[in-house]
């Protein structure tokens, strides 16, 4: 059987420069390229070739300008027996022109299917021709059902993954812990307790919240480091007003505040080997952000806030902490979360090793490969 990945516009596969989306594709492409002829269409990057053939998969590069319409000229050149779409919803209509023989499947990561994004009309029409939606979260999959009910029995919540073999405890490997011990001198963050936060630098992830909360955890603790991982957007380091914000509003505090940029998703794991807890700070409704996966496997205790789907995944008390509806948008509630695991080191590693245990036994590509086969045999039997 014939399988068409599609990815956004947005990055290229391989996430070179990172990417929630093309990071999912990446991972689950070994257990399905088994069963299946598996081609990924995505944009250009001057690292990859427009071409290439890699492991069992075949890749597909196109200019990120008109790339819904380069994917359309492929398609009706190329047949599929499953096109696998990506967070593009209104893409679903042209795609099924082009390959009307083509079961779909849309998977979304985003709250792609509201009002503001696409159509009732036009929604309506990519239910009825989707054989199957696969949503990253049950929020996620309420979202669409909320306002297309009929979309209900093939609408499948399929939580993301991580790679356990990149995403080590430093407590329970000893090449990590070595190399923890090297990358924190290398920092200037030895002897130091390091909270880690990784992400695109926008308003809507309070990064500005969690600064002004370091405000507050410093004055008790001023061997603690808050170190940010990210930009504001994939592969770059260039700033906007908000960047600009979070550094004026870190000189308050130098010497508890680092910024790290933008990070090549190979570096990443490196960020959460030399950190001692992860915060998630999110303000909006977060579809369910993937740092989560990547703290557990990691063995960092987590904060994180009840916005969205985040709290499918960490439940207050057992694999992490929780700031509630009321607490998620002050600084002084944010530092009381990040004081109790700073001050209870028994409470911060059970909840670290529950974690691990969560992405040991339900968040693996391995788990994630079988589910989307289960979807795929179910639409074409």
């Amino acid at each position: 059987m014939k399988v068409a990945l599609i990815s956004t516009e947005m990055n290229p596969v391989p996430p070179v420069v990172g990417g929630a989306i093309q990071t999912y594709i990446e991972g689950v492409l070994p257990y399905l390229s088994t069963d299946y002829e598996v081609t990924v269409l995505s944009v250009k990057h001057e690292s990859l070739p427009e071409f290439e053939f890699s492991d069992r998969v075949t890749y597909f590069r196109f200019d990120r300008t008109l790339y819904e319409h380069h994917v359309f000229d492929h398609l009706q050149r190329h047949s599929y027996d499953i096109l696998h779409v990506f967070n593009r919803p209104h893409f679903i209509l042209n795609y099924h022109h082009a390959s009307p023989r083509s079961k779909l499947i849309l998977s979304l990561h985003n709250e792609m299917m509201a009002e503001n994004k696409i159509s009732t009309f036009r929604g309506n029409r990519v239910v009825t021709l989707c054989h199957a939606i696969v949503t990253i979260s049950q929020y996620i999959k309420n979202t669409v059902i909320d306002r297309f009910p009929h979309a209900e029995e093939k609408t499948y919540p399929i939580y993301s993954a991580v790679d356990m073999q990149r995403y080590r405890p430093y407590w329970m490997d000893e090449a990590v812990r070595e190399k923890r011990i090297r990358l924190r001198e290398e920092f200037g963050l030895k002897g130091r307790k390091v909270i880690l936060f990784v992400g695109r630098l926008s308003k809507v992830k309070g990064v500005h919240l969690l600064i002004q909360a370091m405000e507050i955890v410093a004055a008790k603790h001023p061997n603690a480091m808050l170190l940010i991982v990210g930009s504001k957007w994939f592969g770059t380091n260039e700033t906007n007003k908000y960047v600009d914000s979070l550094h004026d509003l870190a000189r308050s505090i130098p010497n508890n505040v680092k910024f790290a940029r933008f990070v090549p998703p190979s570096r990443v794991p490196d960020f959460y080997a030399m950190a001692d807890l992860f915060v998630c700070v999110s303000q909006w409704n977060e579809p369910l952000a993937r740092v989560h996966y990547e703290a557990m496997a990691s063995g960092l205790p987590i904060l994180t806030t009840d916005r969205g789907g985040n709290t499918e995944v960490v439940q207050h008390g057992w694999n992490g902490l929780v700031l509630s509806n009321s607490e998620y948008n002050q600084p002084e509630a944010i530092a009381h979360s990040i004081f109790r695991l700073l001050q209870n080191e028994d409470e911060a590693s059970a909840l670290a090793y529950a974690g691990y245990l969560s992405a040991k036994r339900n968040f693996t590509f391995d788990r994630l490969g079988n589910d989307i086969k289960a979807v795929y045999e179910r639409i074409t039997k």
